[in-house]
């Protein structure tokens, strides 16, 4: 059950990323996957660097919530890159 609340919370996080980061635009199916690609993406970097972190369902939404951000970065830092290169 824990499986399906950190998923759900995953969704949520990257949706609300979403509503702080609007320059793109994508179906709410997407944003749920950012956001679980994001907190995988986030937590994984943060084991990596032996960084502490918080446990819990709220650490999971917020390494959501982070990452998802992260990744909505990414995707507008690499369409701004191509659309540059297009011209």
């Amino acid at each position: 059950m824990d499986f399906f609340i950190t998923i759900l919370l995953a969704g949520l996080a990257g949706w609300l990323a979403n509503l702080l980061y609007t320059d793109i635009e994508l179906s709410p199916i997407v944003y749920f996957f950012i956001g679980i690609i994001g907190g995988v993406v986030l937590s994984s970097i943060f084991k990596l660097f032996d960084i502490p972190f918080l446990n819990g369902y709220f650490g999971d939404f917020v390494f959501s919530f982070l990452g998802a951000l992260l990744v909505f970065l990414a995707i507008n830092v690499s369409a701004r890159f191509r659309k540059n290169e297009d011209e």
